[in-house]
């Protein structure tokens, strides 16, 4: 799939995985019943799209590697 979607354009598969691999296990772990109820048909459907957004300084698309901590 993911070279099919590269087909239309090369950033498309990378959404793609973002959207269902990288964030919508998180939703579907780290949130109550009734958030996954709100969101979950949604995201997939594809009437919702989820993203991620990174916001360390230096951070790249290495997430593991973020180092913020409250202070």
């Amino acid at each position: 799939m993911a070279e099919e979607l590269s087909k239309v354009n090369a950033a498309l598969s990378s959404r793609v995985g973002i959207h269902a691999d990288i964030v919508a296990p998180y939703v579907v772990e780290l949130t109550t019943e009734e958030q996954r109820q709100r969101w979950l048909p949604g995201v997939a459907s594809g009437e919702l799209l989820l993203a991620i957004g990174m916001t360390e300084p230096s951070g790249g698309s290495d997430l593991a590697a973020l180092r913020s901590a409250a202070g």
